[in-house]
This record gives C-alpha cells, sequence and structure tokens, in this order.
C-alpha cells in the first residue's frame, strides 16, 4: 500500500537524481552498448510523487503489489509505461491483466503460472492492453526465499513452451529473462557479477538454441539501487531503480 508519509521530492531534485543515474550508467558501460531503460520502482510511494518523477523525465514505473499498480494506474493521467516486477500469484492474474498501461511482467517463476497468464489472456483479450511483454524470472543465487528457475534446463522448456503458447498470439510474447543479486551475502558486488554473468549467459543460450524463432533479442531485466551499475557492465536491457530516485 502506498505510505502516506513517503516524503516527495521536488522535480528538480528528481532530475538530478535522474541524471547522476544515467551519469554513472554511462561510465560502466561497454563501448556500443545499447543505454538500458531505467524502470523507477515506485512502491508505496504515492501518485504524485510518480508524476513529479514523470515531470522530471522518467516513463517507466514499477510496482510489485497488483492493488497498489491498479490504484495507481487509475489515478495517474500520463501516459506512463506500467511494469508489475512482484511476485505472481494465480488469484491475482486476472486483475493483473486487466490495469490499463501495464507493459511488462517481470515475474513469471514457473511453468504453471506461465500457462495460467495465456489461459486468463484468451478469456480475457477484449479486456486487456495490448500488446504485452514478459520475462521468465530465474534464481541465480540459489536461495531458497526466492521464486524462479534455478537451471537451464527448465528455463529452455518453459521457453519451448512460451514459443508454443505465443505462435500467432503477438500481443502476449515472452521478451527476456529477468533475476535479481543475492539478499544474503557478505559480497554484495562481487555476488552480483556472478547472479547477472549467469543469466547473460542463460540468455546466450537460449539465443543459439532458439535462433530460428526468436524475431528479436531477448532482453535482461536485472540490477536494482545497490547494484545496477554492475548489472549495466553486464549489458541490462531494464534496472530496475527505486531508493536511489526516490527515497530522501
Amino acid at each position: 500500500m502506498t505510505t502516506p508519509t513517503a516524503t516527495i521530492l521536488s522535480v528538480t531534485e528528481y532530475q538530478e537524481r535522474i541524471r547522476n543515474i544515467y551519469s554513472s550508467i554511462d561510465k560502466a558501460s561497454v563501448p556500443n552498448q545499447v543505454s538500458p531503460t531505467i524502470v523507477a520502482v515506485s512502491k508505496t510511494y504515492p501518485p504524485e510523487a510518480i508524476m513529479r518523477a514523470y515531470q522530471a523525465g522518467m516513463r517507466h514505473f514499477g510496482e510489485n503489489r497488483v492493488p497498489e499498480l491498479a490504484e495507481k494506474a487509475t489515478a495517474l493521467t500520463a501516459p506512463i509505461i506500467l511494469h508489475f516486477i512482484g511476485r505472481l500469484q494465480s488469484n491475482k492474474i486476472r486483475n493483473l491483466l486487466k490495469i490499463p498501461g501495464l507493459k511488462y511482467i517481470h515475474s513469471v517463476h514457473s511453468l504453471e503460472i506461465l500457462e495460467f497468464i495465456y489461459k486468463t489472456y484468451r478469456d480475457n483479450s477484449t479486456n486487456i492492453d495490448s500488446p504485452l511483454y514478459y520475462f521468465l524470472q530465474v534464481n541465480t543465487s540459489a536461495e531458497d526465499q526466492k521464486a524462479g528457475f534455478d537451471n537451464y534446463s527448465d528455463i529452455a522448456q518453459c521457453f519451448q513452451r512460451a514459443l508454443e503458447l505465443q505462435s500467432g498470439l503477438n500481443n502476449l510474447q515472452c521478451c527476456g529473462l529477468m533475476t535479481m543479486g543475492k539478499i544474503r551475502t557478505d559480497d554484495l558486488l562481487a555476488d552480483a557479477h556472478h547472479c547477472f554473468s549467469l543469466l547473460q549467459s542463460y540468455r546466450t543460450q537460449l539465443e543459439r538454441t532458439y535462433a530460428h524463432h526468436i524475431q528479436h533479442p531477448l532482453q535482461l531485466s536485472m540490477g536494482m539501487s545497490q547494484d545496477y551499475l554492475v548489472a549495466t557492465q553486464h549489458q541490462s536491457s531494464f534496472l530496475r531503480i527505486g531508493s536511489a530516485i526516490f527515497e530522501k
């Protein structure tokens, strides 16, 4: 839920923070690298904070709870691009898919959830904004508290099924892989390098195996406020940054 006492910065302050983040990304990028998209993780912050960040230049915003995402989508009039970054529950998927402005889901963590999303989409397609893209969530740190696929065989099996389900259905497509760095660690940056490098290797394997079925390069969603520069070095496509933008 939105925190009523959350501190809201001025548009100028958001502009300065965003400018500094992009500057650090440019320095961390490899030559000829496409600049990643920043998803401003606005969970717990009210619509007013999102609007100020929007005025400061942000266009992509992420939420981790379906009710809060739906509430903000209704309250906001600006043409923002919404991302769902929380854990998916089958009983919330129907409401999630109906949220206006939703364009990306970052957390398809099992074959069962994948199947349920497509079933729900086909049953309710007239009420869903299109196109809609999703990432397969990968547990690269092998932590029990995280959801996601933990080996390449399972990733490939789910990706193969995704290709079958999305055949002839251009409005709901798998666009890549998502992961998070290790939560409990004594060396955050080293573990982030390991996690993000592993996700890169999984993408490479998928693109080689399914080269004739993939129309566009697979994207990577990885990197948060504490490790987005490491993710940039590993050619992340989407950086999910919250506190570095919104916290006072």
